[in-house]
Order: structure tokens, then sequence, then C-alpha cells
């Protein structure tokens, strides 16, 4: 595995590729779509038994650090029609789920928020469905 690019499972290329798919143009997501594509494009896909368990991918709970706050979160990597950012499912196709899918613990993730520059460490992950053999998610 090359450390300098994303590892995404193949599954998770698969539904995104399929919700980007069937998006309809002007969506209020459809602003994030370039990152999140050039991130399926240039990412290696696994399989899920080879997944790395420190690699956030969809579904998976991450415990952020936010560096700008000093505080931790807990967030699950969701769909868009699942994302309730007061329960803390972030949407992949938000600036920090798109960045957060394809993380990798220990990781430092960056967002552009209109409020300005935020940054996060992604501590742990609490759950991930490929390490739990969660593979239908």
């Amino acid at each position: 595995m090359n450390p300098h690019i994303a590892h995404l499972t193949r599954h998770d290329v698969r539904r995104l590729m399929r919700l980007i798919d069937n998006m309809a143009p002007g969506s209020r997501d459809a602003e994030h779509l370039d990152r999140l594509i050039d991130k399926l494009q240039a990412g290696e896909e696994l399989q899920p038994g080879v997944v790395p368990r420190d690699l956030v991918t969809m579904h998976s709970v991450a415990l952020l650090f936010d560096m700008d706050s000093n505080r931790r979160m807990e967030c699950t990597l969701v769909l868009p029609g699942d994302a309730d950012a007061s329960a803390g499912c972030i949407s992949v196709l938000a600036p920090l789920g798109t960045a957060l899918f394809g993380a990798r613990v220990g990781d430092l993730i960056e967002v552009d928020l209109p409020s300005g520059m935020r940054h996060w460490r992604v501590e742990s992950l609490l759950y991930q469905p490929e390490a739990a053999g969660d593979f239908d998610l």
C-alpha cells in the first residue's frame, strides 16, 4: 500500500460513485463533489478483508480532536440522507466529511469552512464496519 494516496474500500467507492451519478445538477451538496471525485479517482481501492483498521470508511465512528478549540468530538461518516450534525452524523459531502473520508488515525485534516480554516486530528476509530465484519452497511 502506498502511504501517499488515499486507501478506500471498493464498496465505498462504488456506493459513492452511484451517489454522484444520481445527484441532480444544482444539488446543495454539489459544491463538494469535485473534492470527493478527486479522492475517489486518485485513491487505491481495497477489498474489505485488507482494509487497515485505522482507516476512516463510510459509517466509521471517529473521535476527532479539534485543534482550534481543544475539544474532542465523536462523529459518524454517513451518506447525505443520513446526515444530522446535532447527532454527530457528518455527510461525506460536507467539507469535514470529505476531508475525513479515507483519513487514518493520527492524520491531521484541514477544512476551509465559511467561518475560516479549521484543523482536526483523527484520534481514534471507535467503530469501523470492516474491522467489525459489517460489510453490508
